[in-house]
């Protein structure tokens, strides 16, 4: 099971992810927004993946 703290982790850290590959975050070279565009489809789905084994 997924103790709290570190759900609170995985959501910073989609947070940020996420806001690369928006492109709220100025000064990214295109190959990391395009990096975190795919990690952001690939965290998606763990996270998921996560979410439900919690419940």
């Amino acid at each position: 099971m997924t103790k709290p703290s570190e759900m609170a982790s995985l959501d910073m850290q989609f947070a940020g992810i996420r806001n690369v590959a928006q492109g709220s975050v100025q000064g990214y070279p295109p190959e990391a927004v395009k990096a975190a565009r795919a990690a952001l489809v690939y965290l998606s789905k763990k996270y998921d993946e996560i979410v439900e084994a919690r419940w």
